[in-house]
């Protein structure tokens, strides 16, 4: 038999290597073509403005999305370029306010973006919450779970919002005696203890243990690693050759998350069911009408004509409570806080407001705290400064273009607003930079700003349109009342000036 000699073999190696050539040299040739194409007058957004390397490339705007800095960079390029910006080779941000509607409430709505949100569940463990479900879809879970997230709602969870936000006045008073507190904790644990109570029936006890309990941070974590993920995804590379890529502790992670909340989810369905049935046996009217004060039991009446949300339903859109409702009011919080100590004038106004009002810290309500014009106008005010909604979930222009801010969009364009720029812009507010919640409190002659518009014209933080902020007023119920808590019972200042705590802020999703 003849052997096989490494010269033999070299003709091989050589072809092969050529092949390996003139694949290398063809991809990066259509790459160089695309570059060239994407920045060039061929190109439908060529008009445009904006960074020639934003322009060429989805990668800027994909690192820095997944890095939790790109509404800061979106502001830097409406402040360089104008109102209209393109931010990646087929993504545009607007400012001007009358394109709001235009891109988020229109008829029939716009889809939004698919690399924002963790693609469906393939394993259909549980099925699609309301913030990735098809329109048609989220119009009947919305419908569904809707009267949770009313006034009426809100006023019968209102004792769990009470024992909480006592609670975290009570350990703060204890905490103090130790020095300062970082309150970008205290809220994370405060809100976390709430919505594991409202969504899950569960008790974190991060308050009275002081650390994060291990699902919302599991939860947390996610968000971040989703955001990466979806980025990955934008460039062609499917969610099946990441996930291998994934370490075992984080799937057994996600598997035990999944578990425990469908469980913890089937035991408060069935107390439920076991109190109905307590009621039954022993004719008691009242028993049978007792509610248990959380999100799951409103979400799980029935409406009109028998319908209602299946089991799966509610532990899909509870998983969806858990991860968003406690993290963003949290962060408006901390925001609001922060601003206050940063401006003594309005700290004290508020503060005199507050105490002036209420003679104990059980008359603070959350129906009282509606009532306070100058704490109305404070959470309005920080939402506007340092909006949480900082980059909303873009849309995707439909087949035939569509018509924004006057100029008809070709279709396949990303849209969205730059909100946070908006907030800061000396184009739309007088003095963007001051902490002025006055500026929500003046007739409406006077409030509005160098474009002529009021504010609530200019600033959308809940969205807007059929899929805006379902906990929106719970959000607000909950910031009212806890900061008129706290300032009831403390008087607070930073530990130092704190100069880059808005800067270093970072938004993984929108």
């Amino acid at each position: 038999m003849a052997s096989t000699t490494a010269g033999d073999l070299l003709p091989y190696a050589v072809f092969s290597f050529w092949i390996w050539i003139s694949v290398l040299s063809t991809f990066l040739g259509l790459l160089v073509l695309k570059v060239l194409y994407n920045v060039s007058p061929l190109h439908p957004l060529h008009k445009y403005p904006g960074p020639l390397l934003w322009r060429a490339s989805r990668l800027p705007a994909s690192y820095h999305h997944a890095t939790g800095d790109l509404y800061k960079h979106i502001a830097r390029i409406h402040a360089q370029y104008g109102p209209s910006v393109r931010i990646a080779p087929d993504e545009l941000s607007f400012t001007a306010p009358s394109a709001w509607p235009q891109i988020y409430n229109s008829r029939p709505q716009l889809p939004k973006s698919q690399f924002h949100f963790a693609p469906p569940d393939t394993s259909r463990r549980i099925p699609e919450s309301m913030i990735t479900a098809s329109d048609r879809e989220h119009t009947r879970l919305r419908r569904l779970a809707g009267p949770a997230f009313l006034n009426s709602g809100i006023a019968e969870v209102e004792p769990v919002l009470q024992h909480y936000s006592e609670l975290l006045c009570a350990q703060l008073a204890v905490a103090c005696r130790e020095g300062s507190q970082n309150m970008v904790e205290w809220f994370l644990w405060a809100l976390n203890d709430v919505i594991g109570q409202l969504a899950l029936d569960q008790e974190f006890q991060c308050l009275e243990e002081r650390r994060m309990h291990p699902w919302p941070s599991f939860l947390l974590s996610v968000l971040k690693q989703t955001a990466m993920l979806n980025q990955i995804r934008r460039f062609g590379i499917s969610l099946k050759v990441l996930v291998p890529l994934m370490s075992k502790k984080m799937i057994e992670e996600r598997e035990n998350f999944l578990n425990t909340a469908t469980m913890a989810v089937k035991q408060r369905l069935a107390r439920e069911e076991n109190e109905a049935e307590k009621g039954e046996l022993i004719g008691d009217e009242k028993e049978r009408g007792k509610k248990r004060p959380d999100i799951v039991g409103l979400m799980l009446r029935e409406m009109k004509g028998g319908e209602r949300l299946t089991e799966p339903e509610v532990t899909a859109n509870s998983v969806l409570i858990v991860g968003g409702g406690a993290e963003t009011t949290s962060t408006c919080l901390s925001a609001t806080l922060y601003h206050l100590c940063k401006t003594p004038r309005v700290m004290q106004k508020l503060q005199d407001e507050i105490r002036q009002t209420f003679a104990t810290s059980e008359d603070i309500t959350i129906k009282a705290t509606a009532n306070l014009p100058y704490l109305k106008a404070t959470i309005d005010e920080s939402l506007r400064i340092f909006p949480v909604a900082s980059y909303i979930t873009p849309r995707m222009i439909p087949k035939g273009g569509h018509v924004i801010d006057g100029e008809m969009i070709p279709e396949g364009t990303y849209v969205s607003m730059g909100q946070w720029y908006m907030g800061r812009s000396e184009r739309l507010f007088e003095n963007p930079k001051e902490f002025r919640p006055e500026r929500w409190l003046e007739s409406e002659s006077d409030i509005k700003g160098p474009a002529g518009l009021t504010v609530d014209e200019v600033l959308k933080p809940f969205s807007l349109g059929p899929r805006n902020c379902i906990g929106k007023l719970l959000a607000l119920a909950e910031a009212r009342l806890v900061t008129a808590k706290l300032l009831w019972h403390f008087d607070m200042e930073l530990d130092g000036e704190q100069p880059t705590w808005v800067d270093d802020a970072r938004f993984y999703v929108s």
